[in-house]
């Protein structure tokens, strides 16, 4: 695991990260009830070819409570000014976790230039739909009335596919300590963030860089077919599916997760003007 650093901001709140490897950068960025520790058993093979920032959004892990309206374009400024502090001025590449991936985005929106390429992991590019933003509204009742818990039960339950959900016991317990660290302020300011993302389609069509569309084929939280029809609107995007995997593939199917995440990285070429299709 790596060792977490503190980034304060004039107002005092705290965002927390941790940098490791060397090479070219590596932004990871985790999901909603999560931290950047879901991604510590990458960590060995990843900094062997890159070097890698990992970062809590507020109100996970160890960095603070977002205040008040708190969106995911406002995390992408607080990541800019991270690695203007970290002394980063070169091209990137970013890898977002579900809510991790809306804040890729929101950040690639905003600073196009800085992107060399861009990973979505089980997330979508587009708006949250009438239902999905339905759901998220009963989640943040549920939460309001104290129930985070059976919130985080049924996260665990679904992060896997069905022949997956015994394999990795101690990921579950890690999972857990994960969603304890969140408060039900700092879970309904994320979900907040979540129902009101917009759509990056449009954006991703014409976007300097290319995109890998990663999904898991048996994902209950996201299906693969949504990612699939996303990922063949997209000019530039990459579809991978990993078969038996449900919202977590990067770890239920670790090695082929990094085999196809690695010969991505290698295949960009310097203009990053590609578009390739793994159908």
């Amino acid at each position: 695991m790596n060792q977490t650093q503190l980034y304060h901001f004039s107002t005092g709140r705290k965002l927390s990260y941790s940098l490791s490897g060397k090479g070219e950068l590596l932004v990871l960025l985790h999901g909603y009830l999560e931290s950047s520790a879901i991604f510590d058993d990458l960590l060995p093979e990843l900094s062997s070819h890159f070097q890698i920032l990992t970062v809590d959004f507020p109100g996970h892990g160890h960095s603070d409570l977002p205040p008040e309206g708190y969106t995911f374009l406002d995390f992408a400024k607080e990541l800019y000014s991270l690695l203007e502090e970290i002394g980063h001025t070169d091209q990137l590449t970013l890898a977002g976790h579900s809510m991790g991936g809306y804040n890729a985005l929101a950040f690639a929106s905003l600073f196009p230039e800085k992107v060399k390429w861009l990973a979505l992991l089980h997330a979508s590019a587009d708006e949250a739909s009438e239902s999905h933003v339905n759901m998220r509204r009963r989640e943040m009742g549920l939460i309001e009335k104290g129930r985070l818990e059976l919130i985080i039960r049924n996260s665990l339950h679904n992060n896997f596919a069905p022949c997956n959900r015994e394999r990795f016991p101690e990921l579950h317990y890690q999972l857990r300590e994960m969603a304890s660290r969140v408060s039900p302020e700092a879970a309904i300011a994320a979900i907040r963030a979540i129902m009101g993302r917009p759509s990056y389609l449009e954006f991703l069509n014409t976007a300097p860089f290319p995109a890998l569309i990663i999904a898991g084929e048996e994902d209950k939280i996201l299906a693969a077919a949504k990612q699939w029809n996303e990922a063949h609107h997209i000019r530039n995007a990459t579809y991978v599916g990993l078969e038996n995997c449900g919202h977590v593939g990067f770890i239920e199917e670790k090695s082929l997760f990094l085999e196809k995440f690695l010969n991505f990285s290698v295949e960009q070429p310097e203009n990053s003007e590609i578009d390739g299709r793994d159908r």
